[in-house]
């Protein structure tokens, strides 16, 4: 928010939109600042993810876009976004990893930086790896230690681009010359 980017949390069963609105005044200092220059909004996943109890993976990254669309207009620099996949069900699942793929290319194409949370102990081990191979980086808790996994989808990309980079480096520009 230092940053004049609007931020937007999308919240799950387990924390309630007043509770999340309640940890950030208690962990951002002037935070009551924010919401009053609409620079945040707290949203509850059945609002954002299950309008009408169904998750529409297009309606949702159409919704991302207007969201960043109106956030640019309104003179913020980006948006940071937040989503908490907890209330996902076995049903839900393809679409979400669909959706997941869809978001990525989205956010490489808009100034947008998302952050999301997936509840462990609810997925299996298939699922899990569709999380990290699906996310620039993952971040686990295991046995009380975080571990950070970087996707080796992400991981050979930059290899690649390094590589190239090497192979056809950019001619530098003379000074005077067009």
């Amino acid at each position: 928010m230092e940053n004049n980017e609007f931020c937007i949390w999308v919240t799950s069963d387990a924390l309630t939109e007043e509770e999340a609105n309640d940890a950030l005044i208690k962990a951002i200092p002037d935070y009551n600042r924010y919401p009053k220059r609409k620079q945040i909004q707290i949203i509850a996943h059945d609002q954002w993810y299950l309008k009408n109890g169904d998750f529409d993976l297009k309606r949702v990254l159409n919704a991302w876009i207007e969201k960043l669309d109106q956030a640019l207009s309104a003179g913020f620099e980006g948006m940071r976004v937040t989503g908490n996949a907890a209330w996902l069900e076995a049903k839900d699942w393809r679409n979400l990893a669909e959706y997941e793929i869809e978001i990525n290319m989205a956010i490489d194409q808009y100034r947008m930086i998302a952050v999301c949370s997936y509840c462990v102990d609810k997925l299996g081990a298939s699922e899990i790896i569709d999380v990290v191979d699906s996310h620039q980086f993952a971040l686990i808790r295991q046995e009380g230690k975080w571990r950070g996994i970087e996707s080796s989808e992400h991981k050979l990309a930059e290899e690649e681009l390094r590589d190239s980079e090497d192979r056809f480096p950019l001619p530098s520009c003379a000074a005077g010359k067009a």
